[in-house]
């Protein structure tokens, strides 16, 4: 018997991706596989078949290109009062966590711990959008500046006038809590996350093993990347830690794997998960 989807039929699921095109395709189908939406929409560079509209879009250089299109331009492209965001590595795991309370609101996404001004609420990664809150990043009051991430300045120093002039409310942190996680640690489920570092809570091991293999070259430098190796190595997972450190030596090399798991780590760490990660790699 089919299972019955959270209907969010005013609600408009959209990706924007031109690297890790495919992955982002299953973080579409994740969603769609537990919610009823009124369009589904992958923004890409290359053409791909799927239960959504592709939508042709210019390559993505840079994170900067990926914010203006998502701050800027998306207002223009969708047509409910609603979007939702979701990225390769975040998307919708459990429906029965969803809020109608979140409909009033205009942005929600998850918290950031670091922060404990009133203004946590605001990772994009993945989050739901009203039409009125695309409407107002969009405004040239609103400008984007390469060198900060686009939602931290949108939340945090455009937040202010959002609220004032615009009438924009963002929700508040409880509720943001049972929307998406990134770097808290959920207390009980949530309709979604974001962040690589934690796609081991919700993609079995086997599967992750296929997902690591097709990963953008870039995602190896990441330090959600050194956090996940990090958490397999806790969780004595032996299948995604050799793989994901067997591909990480082969984008970054030896000593760059090393200097990179002890940036994000610190080096006390980053030896332990070295040592551990090349057991698990060794021939039996």
């Amino acid at each position: 018997m089919p299972v019955k989807k959270l209907d969010l039929r005013d609600v408009t699921l959209c990706a924007i991706d031109t690297e890790n095109v495919s992955l982002t395709a299953r973080a579409l189908h994740r969603s769609i596989d537990l919610c009823d939406f009124a369009d589904s929409i992958l923004f890409t560079s290359k053409s791909l078949a799927g239960r959504f509209r592709c939508v042709e879009i210019d390559r993505l250089n840079a994170v900067a290109d990926y914010s203006e299109f998502l701050f800027k331009r998306l207002v223009s492209l969708i047509e409910t009062p609603y979007v939702l965001v979701v990225q390769w590595d975040g998307y919708v795991v459990d429906p029965g966590a969803w809020r109608d309370a979140m409909r009033e609101y205009d942005f929600i996404g998850a918290r950031w711990p670091e922060v404990g001004d009133g203004m946590a609420v605001g990772n994009s990664g993945f989050c739901l959008c009203s039409r009125r809150f695309l409407a107002a990043t969009a405004h040239r009051r609103f400008p984007l500046d390469p060198e900060t991430a686009a939602d931290w300045l949108i939340c945090r120093a455009y937040r202010p006038s959002l609220e004032r002039d615009f009438g924009i409310r963002f929700a508040p942190e409880d509720l943001a809590d049972t929307f998406s996680h990134e770097n808290v640690i959920p207390a009980g489920g949530t309709f979604g996350f974001h962040g690589l570092s934690n796609m081991w809570r919700y993609v079995p091991d086997e599967e992750m093993v296929g997902l690591i293999r097709r990963f953008a070259p870039y995602v190896f430098t990441t330090a959600q990347c050194a956090l996940l190796l990090h958490a397999y190595y806790m969780l004595g997972r032996p299948g995604p830690l050799s793989t994901l450190y067997t591909r990480m030596k082969r984008h970054l090399g030896d000593v760059g794997t090393a200097g990179h798991l002890m940036n994000v780590l610190g080096k006390g760490v980053a030896l332990e998960v070295l040592a551990g990660s090349e057991q698990a790699t060794s021939p039996r």
